[in-house]
């Protein structure tokens, strides 16, 4: 007869491997599974996340002067909705060049010195909507210094949950 103690051991041992197999049928169980959220992330190069890029890109691409590539920092889209916070990059990865910029050959000084102090920003924040089996832009900011999507649920009717909570 074994000792007591590895009796003990023994379960201890089960009831990890359980403990172990239930954690790892958690993580591999499908979102809808959990709970689904009520959007998704559409993944890099899908045709989903293609279309909402070409959406907003030549909206971009005139004001910046110069053709973009996205970074993607939050991006939530439903059937009819997709809120897109970012950036843009020239398509070679380096920064923008805001010289390039229509903003820039209005008012060069006053852009300059913004560039100077550091106080441009590549930020784009947009809000689309699916109108005809289409995106369309309801709302694009670029260069915000604040969080213009959190109000867009009150604004635009854009649901809550997109929106996300007050505070990202």
């Amino acid at each position: 007869m074994a000792p007591a103690c590895l009796n003990y051991n023994h379960e201890m041992k089960i009831q990890f491997g359980i403990v172990l197999l239930t954690i790892a049928i958690c993580l591999s169980a499908s979102p809808k599974a959990l709970g689904d959220s009520p959007y998704f992330t559409p993944a890099a190069g899908s045709k989903e996340r293609v279309d909402l890029m070409n959406t907003i890109r030549p909206s971009a691409v005139r004001h910046f002067g110069q053709p973009v590539v996205f970074t993607v920092n939050i991006l939530r889209v439903t059937r009819e909705w997709a809120l897109i916070v970012g950036g843009v990059v020239q398509p070679n990865g380096n920064d923008i060049d805001y010289t390039k910029a229509p903003m820039y050959k209005e008012d060069p000084k006053s852009v300059q010195g913004a560039l100077d102090a550091g106080a441009l920003s590549n930020g784009v924040v947009a809000l689309l909507k699916m109108n005809q089996g289409k995106w369309q832009i309801v709302t694009i900011t670029f260069g915000a210094t604040d969080a213009p999507w959190v109000t867009y649920d009150q604004e635009f009717g854009a649901p809550s949950f997109l929106i996300g909570p007050r505070a990202f």
